[in-house]
């Protein structure tokens, strides 16, 4: 796919500002997450791990490390692959290399809930400032690797202006994988994907229960196929496993709720919520008088700028 780009700044003089480092972009990039979504299956992205060592990751027999393990919507877990300049077959070669090793990886990182799925779904992603042609088409067409992971390719381009920094991102992915979740629901009037429709019923039977305690609220919301986690864990209690690069709750500003206690207890929602989690979640919710309908509008391409 073909997208125009056009970048309008007044009055300002912009100059190429480019990563010097693979790890100057890894850091960027996990400063600022956002810029790995893709699309509305591919979305609400966490990273979870860095430099993980792999043996035999490449199809040439050598060692390697990942740059980045991240999670998509708490259900799909991606291996991205970093390169400060152009992305080509090599830095392909090297990612399927990864993702052939992805049951070692599973091994590695099983601390984290998100991988606790023994059977997850997967996809690859590169990174770099531009992509050669023959990769662009390639992935614009709908590469899978193994016939079943789709592979993204994104790339950064960043400039420096008077006392500004700016970011460009172009997308490359056609998903042609099998494994596809497209649900959205609909919660007074809002449109959310999983785990940020069980931060907004919260956030409403707060609003509506402004004596709920901790415990009341996971009495609530927390069943059977939730294997012992909690819905609702005290914020900085979520701030220490994000600090151990653990990170299983909503803990930005915008997300923290504070419960009307004496104490003005600070509380965080869980967002490891996949698909099989949400009919019984949906269902609870329905007996507290929560209307809650699914939405599965297609999504449209875009262009982030």
């Amino acid at each position: 796919m073909r997208v125009l780009r056009q970048l309008t700044i007044n009055d300002e003089r912009l100059e190429k500002f480019p990563f010097k480092r693979e790890l100057s972009m890894q850091a960027y990039l996990m400063e600022n997450e956002e810029i790995l979504n893709l699309n509305d299956i591919y979305y609400d992205v966490q990273i979870y791990d860095e430099e993980i060592f792999l043996e035999y990751a490449g199809k040439d027999g050598k060692n390697g490390r990942t740059d980045l393990i991240a999670s998509y919507a708490s259900e799909y877990i991606a291996i991205i692959e970093l390169k400060k300049n152009e992305i080509n077959q090599c830095a392909l070669t090297q990612l399927e290399g990864y993702l052939a090793q992805r049951k070692n990886l599973l091994e590695k990182t099983k601390d984290n809930p998100i991988l606790e799925n023994t059977k997850p779904n997967w996809i690859g992603v590169l990174i770099g400032d531009s992509i050669c042609q023959e990769l662009e088409n390639k992935i614009s067409s709908g590469y899978l690797f193994d016939e079943k992971i789709p592979i993204a390719a994104l790339t950064i381009e960043r400039f420096k202006g008077r006392g500004n920094t700016y970011v460009i991102t172009d997308l490359y992915f056609k998903n042609k994988s099998k494994s596809k979740n497209r649900d959205k629901y609909k919660f007074f009037n809002m449109k959310y994907g999983k785990g940020r429709l069980v931060l907004a019923v919260i956030k409403q039977y707060v609003r509506d229960n402004p004596i709920v305690t901790l415990a009341e609220l996971n009495s609530k919301f927390t069943h059977s196929s939730r294997k012992g986690i909690a819905t609702v864990v005290m914020y900085k209690n979520a701030l220490e496993f994000a600090s151990k690069n653990r990170k299983r709750h909503f803990i930005n500003s915008g997300d923290i709720i504070k419960l009307n206690d004496a104490d003005g207890t600070e509380i965080a929602v869980s967002d490891q919520w996949g698909i099989g989690d949400m009919p019984e979640f949906i269902k609870k919710a329905k007996e507290l008088n929560y209307k809650i309908e699914r939405d599965c509008s297609k999504f449209c391409v875009r262009l982030n700028i």
